[in-house]
């Protein structure tokens, strides 16, 4: 998926397991993206919970950004999930 922030793609390992690979977007590889990069990783490493992506790994890009390298969890988008719970749509 992308978004304004990132792009994410799944990945699966040489254990057949899946991850979300978390690249960020690049302003012309300006500080913000580098910044914006390290703060989502500090908070994740502080995370420790079942309903949180576990950070698995942090890879630098090309750019010298960090990649975030996240359990995947299956289900799609929460924002989407939400909204189609709350207008009343099944959701699994």
């Amino acid at each position: 998926g992308r978004g304004g922030f990132a792009t994410v793609w799944l990945a699966t390992d040489d254990n057949a397991r899946s991850h979300a690979i978390k690249r960020f977007s690049a302003d012309h590889g300006s500080d913000t993206d580098t910044e914006k990069a390290a703060n989502e990783r500090a908070c994740l490493e502080r995370f420790d919970h079942p309903n949180v992506m576990r950070l698995e790994d942090v890879v630098k890009d090309a750019r010298g950004v960090d990649a975030l390298v996240l359990t995947y969890c299956e289900g799609g988008d929460l924002i989407k999930r939400m909204k189609r719970r709350t207008a009343g749509t099944p959701s699994d």
